[in-house]
C-alpha cells in the first residue's frame, strides 16, 4: 500500500466526518431558509471533494467514496438535498469523460436512490437502525454501484469487475456502517440535547409560571439558580444573576440570612423535607413580607446530598386575615367575658333584693296575719314568684347559648320527673277549671339515664304555655316509646292542648328567643317568650329533636324525641337513714354560725332562718372582717356571700381552707357559700375554693335547712372516721 492510496484514503475518510459534522449543523439549524437546498450544494461539495481525492483500490483500478456518500446522504438526508448533491457530482463526473463516464454517472444515481429508497422504508427508525442493517445496506448499495461498471465498454467492464469486485465488497459496505452508525450516534445526540433544551426550557417555563418562588443551593448554600418570581424578590435582573451568591449578598438582613442558612443545613444534615416554615422576607424594595418556605434535600443517585431546593409563598395577605381573625376572635372572647361578667353581676345584683323580697314574704305569711294581710302576702308571693322565673328564663338562655350548661348522666325516674312537674301546675289548673291527664307507656319498664333537671324544664316550659294558653278542655302530658335495642331508647315526650293554637305563619318562629304569639299593646297573656327558646335549645343539647303540631283555635301538641342509654330495672331505691335528716327545730342547738354579708336585708334573713333552727348568729359585713371574727371566736359554720367589700368570699373561703389545713383550730369550720351568683360553674368554683355547700339566692328555708343538716352531719361523720382511725 502506497502512500498516495493512504492519502486519497485519509483525504476521502476526512471529508466523510465532514459530512456527519454537516448533519450534526443542519440538525440544530432546521428553520434556517432553503436549508434543504443549501444542504444539497454542501453535500454536492464533500461529494466533488472525495472525487477529486481518488485512490488506487487494485493496479490500474482509479476509486472514491462518492458511493458511501451520496448513499448515506440520501438515507439521512432531504431527498432534495441528496438529488442536489447527485447532479452536481454526476456533472463533474461526465466532465471527466473517459470510458467509465457513463459508470460513473449510474453510480452516482444509484447509490443515492438506494439511500433514498432506504430512508424512505426507515423513515420512523432512522435512529434505531441497528449495525447489521448498515452493513446490509452498503452491501446493496455496492451490488448497485459494481452492476453499473457494466456500462464501461465490453470486455473492460469484465476485466474491471473481476479487479474490484472482492476489494469493494469487503471495504466499502465495512465503510458505509460505519459512517450510518456514526450519523445515528450523531442524531441521537443531537435529538437527546434538544429533548434536553426542550425539558430545560419546559421547566423554566413551569418555574416561572406557579405563584412560588423557587431557587436551588449547592452544599455550602451558594446559590445554582432560581425562577423569575424569586429573582423580582431579589431586584436581580435575571435568574442567571443568582449563581454563585449566598443569602449574605442578597438584600435581606442578616439575622434574616442565618435563619435561612440553618435551616438549609437542618435539611443537608437530616436529607429529611423542612415543610411550612413561616418566617419573613425584605424584598429588594425595603418591603417586609411573609413567607410560607419549604425545603427539600436534593439527592443524587448514590443517596448523597449534593444542594436544597426550596420555594415560598406569599403569605402576608393571609397572614394579615389571621391576624385580623385572631382580634377579632379576641374581641369576641373579650365581648363574651365581659357578657358572662355582665350576667353573672346581674344574677347577683337582681337575686339579692329578690332574696329579702321572697324571703322575708315567706317569714310574713307564716305570723298571724288577717284575711286581708294573707292576701297581700300572697300577691307579693305570687309576684316574686312570676318575677324569679323571668330572670331565671334570661339566665337559662344565656348559659345555653354560651355553651356553659353541662348535661348530668345519672338514672331517673320519668314517671316522678313527669308527675312532680305537673303537680306544679295543678292549683293553676283547677283555679282555671281544666282538667289534665298524664301518661307514661307500660312498656318503658327500663332504668333511663339522663339530667333529671332539664327535663323537668323542658316539661315545665311546655305545661306552663299549655296552662297560660288554654281556658277550657284538657292538658295531657305522656311519654312514649318510639324506638328501642339492648342499650338505648328513643322516647318521646308530649305536651298537648285544647288551647288558643298557633298561626300557621307564626310556627316557624315560636322557638326564636324573644318571641310571643302575642306581641301587641293589648296582649293577653304574660311571658317573657324565652321558654320555648329554651326547650329548643336543651333538646338539641341533649341530641333530641322538637317538633309542633297547631292550628289556630284547635290547640298545640309539642313531642320531644330523645335518645336515652338504658338498662333494666334491677335495683331498690335505698330508704336514707333517719339520722340523716335533722330536726329543724335542734339542727343547730348549741352551735355558732357566722353569717358574711354586706346586704343588710339579706343577713338579717339569714339570721333569721338560723336562728330558728338554734344556731348563736354573728354577723361580719366584709371578708376581713369574718377572718378576724374567725381568729377570735370558734364558729361551728360560716355562711359566706361572696360579692364582698375588702376581701371577697372566694379570698376568704381559700384563706379558711389553707389554714385548716395548716392546723388553725378556729378555722376548722364548714362553710357554705351563700350567694346571688347563679351562673353555670358556680357552684363548682365555690365547692373547688373550699366551701362544703353552695345555696343560691333567693334560697327558701326547706333548701337552707337541708344544706345545713347536709354540711353539719358531714362535719360529724368526718369527726366520727378521724376519732375511729386515731382509735
Amino acid at each position: 500500500m502506497n502512500a498516495y492510496l493512504i492519502g486519497g484514503l485519509i483525504n476521502n475518510a476526512a471529508l466523510l466526518l465532514a459530512l456527519s459534522i454537516l448533519y450534526d449543523f443542519i440538525s440544530t439549524n432546521r428553520r434556517a431558509p432553503l436549508r434543504d437546498v443549501f444542504t444539497g450544494f454542501i453535500l454536492g461539495a464533500i461529494c466533488l471533494g472525495v472525487m477529486l481525492n481518488p485512490f488506487n483500490l487494485t493496479p490500474g483500478v482509479v476509486y472514491d467514496t462518492r458511493s458511501i456518500l451520496l448513499s448515506i446522504s440520501g438515507l439521512f438526508f432531504d431527498p432534495v438535498s441528496t438529488a442536489i448533491a447527485a447532479i452536481m457530482a454526476s456533472i463533474y463526473r461526465f466532465y471527466l469523460g473517459g470510458a467509465g463516464a457513463m459508470a460513473g454517472v449510474a453510480t452516482v444515481f444509484a447509490t443515492a436512490l438506494v439511500g433514498v429508497y432506504w430512508r424512505r422504508k426507515n423513515i420512523n427508525r432512522l435512529d434505531y437502525i441497528s449495525t447489521g442493517e448498515l452493513y446490509f445496506f452498503g452491501i446493496i448499495v455496492h451490488l448497485a454501484m459494481l452492476a453499473c461498471q457494466l456500462l464501461i465498454p465490453w470486455p473492460k467492464s469484465i476485466e474491471s469487475l473481476k479487479n474490484v469486485f472482492i476489494p469493494v465488497m469487503i471495504v466499502y459496505p465495512v465503510g458505509t456502517m460505519l459512517l450510518g452508525k456514526l450519523m445515528i450516534d450523531r442524531n441521537v445526540k443531537i435529538k437527546t440535547k434538544a429533548e434536553l433544551a426542550k425539558n430545560r426550557a419546559m421547566l423554566e417555563e413551569i418555574l416561572n409560571s406557579i405563584p412560588f418562588s423557587v431557587f436551588w443551593k449547592d452544599r455550602d448554600s451558594v446559590y445554582q439558580g432560581c425562577n423569575v418570581q424569586f429573582s423580582r424578590d431579589t431586584g436581580l435582573a435575571s435568574p442567571a444573576e443568582i449563581i454563585g451568591k449566598t443569602d449574605y449578598d442578597l438584600p435581606w438582613p442578616k439575622n434574616d440570612a442565618d435563619g435561612y442558612v440553618h435551616d438549609d443545613r437542618e435539611v443537608l444534615t437530616s436529607k429529611f423535607p423542612k415543610r411550612n416554615i413561616v418566617e419573613q422576607l425584605t424584598k429588594h424594595d425595603g418591603k417586609r413580607i411573609w413567607l410560607s418556605t419549604t425545603k427539600v434535600p436534593l439527592i443524587d443517585s448514590s443517596n448523597e446530598v449534593f444542594g436544597v431546593l426550596g420555594l415560598y409563598e406569599d403569605i402576608t395577605e393571609r397572614r394579615l386575615a389571621e391576624m385580623e381573625l385572631m382580634k377579632a376572635k379576641q374581641a369576641a372572647e373579650e365581648a363574651s367575658h365581659a357578657k358572662s361578667m355582665f350576667l353573672a353581676n346581674m344574677s347577683h345584683e337582681i337575686r339579692t333584693p329578690m332574696n329579702g323580697i321572697v324571703g322575708f314574704a315567706k317569714l310574713l305569711e307564716m305570723s298571724d296575719l288577717d284575711d286581708t294581710q294573707r292576701d297581700y302576702v300572697s300577691v307579693i308571693n305570687s309576684s316574686s314568684r312570676h318575677l324569679l322565673d323571668i330572670i331565671n328564663d334570661i339566665l337559662d338562655i344565656s348559659r345555653i347559648e354560651a355553651g356553659k350548661v353541662k348535661l348530668e348522666n345519672r338514672p331517673l325516674d320519668l314517671f316522678g320527673v313527669l308527675s312532680q312537674t305537673m303537680e306544679t301546675f295543678k292549683p293553676a289548673i283547677e283555679n282555671k277549671g281544666l282538667k289534665y291527664k298524664i301518661t307514661i307507656s307500660p312498656e318503658i319498664d327500663y332504668l333511663v339515664y339522663g339530667d333529671a333537671t332539664r327535663i323537668s324544664q323542658l316539661l315545665f316550659n311546655l305545661i306552663n304555655n299549655s296552662v297560660k294558653f288554654t281556658e277550657q278542655g284538657c292538658i295531657e302530658a305522656s311519654i312514649t316509646q318510639l324506638r328501642k335495642d339492648s342499650s338505648s331508647a328513643v322516647l318521646r315526650f308530649s305536651v298537648a292542648d285544647t288551647g288558643i293554637g298557633i298561626e300557621k305563619e307564626k310556627l316557624t318562629k315560636i322557638f326564636d328567643s324573644f318571641f310571643q304569639i302575642d306581641g301587641s299593646y293589648t296582649k293577653k297573656y304574660q311571658g317573657t317568650g324565652l321558654g320555648l327558646a329554651i326547650v329548643k335549645n336543651l333538646t338539641n343539647l341533649m341530641g333530641g329533636d322538637v317538633s309542633v303540631q297547631s292550628s289556630a283555635g284547635k290547640g298545640t301538641r309539642f313531642d320531644i324525641d330523645i335518645t336515652f342509654k338504658i338498662e333494666a330495672k334491677a335495683y331498690k331505691v335505698a330508704e336514707k337513714p333517719s339520722e340523716e335528716v335533722l330536726p329543724p327545730s335542734t339542727a343547730g342547738a348549741g352551735m355558732s354560725a357566722l353569717i358574711v354579708e354586706d346586704d343588710q336585708i339579706s343577713a338579717k334573713l339569714a339570721m333569721l332562718m338560723a336562728r330558728k333552727q338554734g344556731f348563736k348568729t354573728s354577723h361580719a359585713s366584709s371578708g376581713v372582717k369574718a377572718i378576724e371574727m374567725i381568729e377570735k371566736e370558734k364558729f361551728d359554720l360560716v355562711l359566706m356571700d361572696i360579692q364582698l367589700p375588702e376581701m371577697d368570699g372566694m379570698t376568704a373561703i381559700k384563706l379558711i381552707k389553707q389554714r385548716r389545713s395548716e392546723g388553725f383550730q378556729n378555722y376548722d369550720v364548714m362553710i357554705i357559700a351563700l350567694t346571688a351568683y347563679a351562673l353555670s360553674g358556680d357552684r363548682e368554683k365555690f365547692i373547688e375554693a373550699g366551701a362544703d355547700e353552695y345555696i343560691s339566692k333567693p334560697f327558701n328555708e326547706t333548701d337552707f335547712i337541708e344544706k345545713i343538716c347536709f354540711v353539719l352531719k358531714k362535719r360529724s361523720e368526718s369527726k366520727r372516721l378521724s376519732s375511729e382511725s386515731k382509735g
